[in-house]
């Protein structure tokens, strides 16, 4: 991750490893989000352990501490978030993964939430998630692209927080 000012200087803020099973990530693949305190939060395709690494949500402190605030597994909950995360007024973090294995339809994504304590919500889209979640009056919104009987064009999705 890396800092531009407005001349054009580049400041390095952290620099993940580029191998895929690194417990603190590898491939950042969608955008930053930040909070109050300016913490910055994202996620990696890959890494989280040694035995799948289907990517984790992390925080990065103003300092350049980094977090790993959840690692996931295709058995516990899905694999690869491909999207941004947005984080919410109570530190929740939101996101998307393109594959799950909790969920009972095929070819399905999955939307999590990340809570401050390290509890994790789970819910089930009727397709495949490759884009990030927006959130209005408590609920997310997001779309897939097809992947299921249903909507094989592609689906948007609301779901309560």
């Amino acid at each position: 991750m890396f800092k531009l000012t407005k001349s054009g200087v580049e400041t390095v803020l952290y620099s993940f490893c580029q191998q895929q099973n690194c417990p603190d990530g590898s491939n950042p693949f969608g955008g930053l989000a930040m909070d109050k305190a300016g913490n910055l939060y994202g996620t990696t395709e890959y890494g989280g352990n040694a035995e799948w690494s289907g990517g984790v949500v992390f925080k990065l402190a103003p300092d350049g501490t980094e977090t790993v605030l959840h690692a996931f597994s295709l058995d516990v909950d899905g694999v690869h978030p491909w999207a941004g995360v947005i984080v919410d007024k109570e530190g929740d973090v939101y996101g998307t993964l393109t594959s799950s294995g909790v969920c009972t339809q095929s070819k399905v994504g999955l939307v999590y939430r990340i809570s401050p304590d390290g509890s994790e919500k789970l819910s089930c889209p009727p397709g495949l998630t490759y884009g990030g979640v927006i959130e209005a009056h408590g609920t997310l919104y997001g779309s897939g692209g097809g992947g299921s009987e249903k909507y094989p064009a592609g689906f948007v999705f609301a779901i309560g927080k």
